[in-house]
Order: structure tokens, then sequence, then C-alpha cells
């Protein structure tokens, strides 16, 4: 599994808090659908296949959303058009721009590579899948962890 954030290795949900009132992050199952790459900012549209946890952008499902990333954060993020992705993020990191909301791919975003029903019959990513759908489901059902 690959993080995009390196203190995420325990797989913990981000948990957002003000006054002690506490929320998850918004995690969704999303495909890239076009990468914009540029030396000033790299830009991917993606269409949001499932909704993990929904946050504060409500009814994605189906719909294509901005991603922003620094070009230096292109590496570890490694976002490919036409794969499928676990991504989580912040409502910290959603920016409003004209007619939708875009998020901003940063330390707090935890991303990882969801294999294709196919792949998932590949032993080398059995555990990956295994792992990525029961922490899904698990997030459906119970929510965040306290």
């Amino acid at each position: 599994m690959k993080f995009y954030h390196p203190q995420k290795k325990d797989g913990a949900l981000n948990r957002i808090c003000h006054e002690e009132v506490c929320r998850c992050a918004e995690a969704y199952k999303a495909k890239v659908v076009h990468a914009d790459l540029t030396p000033t900012l790299d830009r991917f549209t993606i269409r949001v296949e499932e909704v993990i946890k929904e946050g504060t952008d409500t009814g994605v499902i189906g719909k294509e959303r901005i991603f922003l990333a620094h070009p230096y954060c292109r590496e570890a993020i490694d976002l490919r058009e036409g794969k499928t992705y676990l991504i989580m993020g912040k409502s910290d990191d959603l920016i409003r721009g004209k007619d939708r909301l875009q998020y901003m791919l940063g330390g707090g975003t935890w991303i990882e590579y969801w294999p294709t029903e196919a792949e998932c019959q590949e032993p080398q990513y059995r555990d990956i899948c295994f792992g990525i759908t029961t922490a899904a489901a698990d997030l459906q059902t119970f929510g965040c962890p306290t």
C-alpha cells in the first residue's frame, strides 16, 4: 500500500475536531479521468464512483471534481489516468470554485490505488483488495474510529 502522507501508515482515518466536536474526513472511491500536469500546478479531473464517507461536498456520486496538487508532490501522489483510487481528505482542503468545490491534495490527504476486480484475483493485489474493501465497509458501517 502506498500512502501520500507518511504519518498515515497506521491507516487511521483523519478526524476533524472543533471545540470537542469531531467528524471524519470525506472518503471516495474515485477514477482519474484526466491529468493536466504543468510546471506550476497539477490538475486532476476525477469522477467519484462511490462515497465511502460523505463530507462537506454532497451529491457527488458520478460527478467529476477537480483535485489540485503541487508538482513537487507528483511522484508521491502518482495519480494515473484511467486508474481508480481511495482518496480521503479533510474539509479544510476544499476550495470553493466558480460552480463547484475543488480539492487540494496535501499533507492530510490519503491516496491508495484501488485495484480492479480482475487485479484483485492476482496474488500481488489480494491483500490490498481485502484491506481496502474491509476498511471501506467498516467506515461505512461503523463511522470514524474514536
